[in-house]
Formats: C-alpha cells, structure tokens, sequence
C-alpha cells in the first residue's frame, strides 16, 4: 500500500490534494453526498478503492459537512485474501477512522448451477454488498469506480446481457 500514515498524519503533497479536489467536484456536482448520511464503502483492497476511502477521510478533516463510513469487503472463501494483507487493511482503515467489515461470502453460488464468468462474479459482488446494504439500513454505496471500469461494464453488459448499458455517477438501487 505504499506509506499512506504520512498521508493520514496530515503530510499530504500537492498531487494527493488534486486528487482529493477531483473527488470533491465529483461529490458536490453529483450531489453524492449529503450532511450526516452514512455512506458504506465497497472496498476490494486494490488501489481505486483504497484511494476514495483515503480521499473521503481526508476531506472531512476541511469541510463544513459531517458523514460517517463504513468499509465493507468481500472476501471470497474459495479465493481469501492472505491473513497479511487482511491485517494490513485493517491498520489502514483503523488509522482512516472508518470501521471495516470483513464479509466471508462463497464466490460461485448454487444459483450459478456451475457456470462463472466475470459478470456472474460482478452480479454475486453487488448481491452481497447491497444484501449488506439493506441489513443495516444503508442508502448509499459509494464504490472506487474509475472511467475504465465504466468502459469494462459497457462491454461486459454488451457481451453477457446483449444490452447497452453502464454505471452512473449516481444511482438509484433500492
């Protein structure tokens, strides 16, 4: 993960605070999110999604609002994450003050009847996050998510569902 504590400590170069910036004009012109929501943070341990939860603790050390979060991965029993990394995500989100759930989820469901690929997958990921969601009452996800990702989900759905579809910056799933 690189040395993030100097980040967390308040030591933050200028291009971390572009970064941070960009964040914060995709929040404000989306209207993503609002004074006192709790926002539940789909965390894959991979850089996207650790950098949003750095940028979105980072930012409520300046702004006038107040949000809580909380980080939820999913860590799939046939595919674990190594206990090292797990250890280091939890040092990383304790130091971020946001609390991290860690979700054992089976990856391959027997509602797949044997069959996987990279859309199943997407499909049982966003079951489980928002399975989660809606057990603790959270209405906003928010996901590291970046244009090439956006690109991904247009051919994945184009392949697998024969539709023309994509992620918006905001939307509505329950």
């Amino acid at each position: 993960m690189g040395d993030w504590r100097s980040l967390v400590k308040g030591e933050i170069p200028p291009w971390v605070m572009r970064f941070i910036k960009q964040v914060g004009r995709g929040i404000n012109n989306h209207s993503m999110i609002r004074e006192d929501e709790r926002v539940l943070l789909s965390i894959s341990g991979g850089k996207d999604s650790l950098a949003l939860a750095l940028a979105l603790a980072l930012r409520l050390k300046w702004l006038p609002i107040n949000y809580t979060m909380e980080g939820l991965l999913i860590n799939w029993i046939e595919n674990p994450i190594a206990e090292e990394a797990l250890e280091e995500l939890h040092h990383f989100f304790e130091a971020l003050n946001i609390p991290l759930t860690v979700a054992n989820e089976h990856q391959y469901p027997e509602s797949f009847k044997g069959e996987f690929n990279c859309y199943l997958c997407a499909r049982n990921r966003r079951r489980v996050l928002f399975t989660y969601a809606a057990q603790h009452n959270d209405k906003l996800v928010a996901t590291g998510h970046h244009l090439d990702v956006l690109f991904e989900t247009s051919i994945l759905n184009l392949t697998s569902r024969a539709t023309f579809a994509t992620m918006l910056p905001v939307q509505q799933f329950f």
